[in-house]
C-alpha cells in the first residue's frame, strides 16, 4: 500500500509513535511517507519511510491553507491517510475531501483538550470535522473513544499505543530503595510523565495523599 502518515507539532510522544508506525509499515513492504513539521520528521534517522516537511502548528493560523494543499499533493495517489492528532486530522479531512481518488483517512486522537473556554471551543469544532469527516477514527482512551462517538465518528475504536522497549533494569530494587533513604515497609510512588494537565498528575497527587493518609 502506499501510505501517508501525517502528524503536527508534538512535544511529547506522538512524533515518535508516528516515526515507529511509519517504520513498521516500511518493513512490511508498504511505501510510507511521514509529513509534518521538520523538527517531527527529522527527530530520528527515517527506517525505510520517506519523511517530507509539512508545517502543521499547535494551533490553527492562516499558514494552514498552505499546509492543506501541501497534504493534498501528498495523498493523491495514497491508499491510505492515517493523521495523528487533531490539527493533523483537520487538515487531512480538508484534503482529501475533493481529491478524485479519495484515500481512506484514518485519525488518532491522542490527547484530550486541556485549557480555556476558547481552546475547548477551537477544539470542539476540531473534533466534529474530525469525526465526521474521517472513516474511522481511533483514540488512546475511552473517554476519547466516547467523545468522538458523541462527536459523531462513525467508526471509532480504542487504540493501543505501546510505550518503547526499554532494556532490564541492572540495579536490584532494594538498592534503589536504599538509595533514597527509604526504610522497607514505606511506600515509594513513581511517574514519568510531561508536566502537562492532560496527564492528570493533580490526580495522582490526590491518590497519593489517600495513600499516605
Amino acid at each position: 500500500m502506499r501510505v501517508l502518515q501525517l502528524t503536527g507539532s508534538s512535544a511529547g510522544g506522538v512524533a515518535r509513535h508516528a516515526r515507529e508506525i511509519s517504520a513498521l509499515l516500511a518493513a512490511d513492504g508498504d511505501d510510507v511517507v511521514l509529513a509534518g513539521p521538520a523538527d517531527v520528521v527529522h527527530a530520528a534517522a527515517p527506517a525505510g519511510y520517506r519523511p517530507v516537511v509539512v508545517d502543521i502548528a499547535d494551533r490553527p493560523r492562516p499558514a494552514d491553507v498552505a499546509a492543506a494543499r501541501a497534504v493534498r499533493r501528498l495523498a493523491a495517489g495514497a491508499d491510505v491517510v492515517h493523521a495523528h492528532g487533531l490539527r493533523a486530522g483537520a487538515i487531512a479531512v480538508l484534503a482529501v475531501r475533493t481529491l478524485a481518488r479519495r484515500p481512506r483517512l484514518v485519525v488518532t486522537v491522542h490527547n484530550l483538550p486541556v485549557g480555556g473556554g476558547r481552546v475547548r471551543g477551537v477544539a470542539a469544532v476540531l473534533e466534529t470535522l474530525v469525526a465526521r469527516g474521517a472513516d474511522a477514527v481511533l483514540a488512546v482512551s475511552g473517554d476519547l473513544v466516547a467523545r468522538m462517538r458523541g462527536r459523531g465518528a462513525r467508526a471509532v475504536a480504542r487504540a493501543l499505543v505501546p510505550a518503547p522497549e526499554r532494556p532490564a533494569a541492572t540495579v536490584p530494587p532494594a538498592r534503589v530503595r536504599a538509595d533514597l533513604g527509604l526504610a522497607p515497609d514505606e511506600r515509594l510512588l513513581l511517574t514519568v510523565a510531561r508536566l502537562a494537565p492532560q496527564k492528570g498528575l493533580d490526580v495522582l497527587a490526590d491518590a497519593a495523599a489517600r495513600l499516605a493518609g
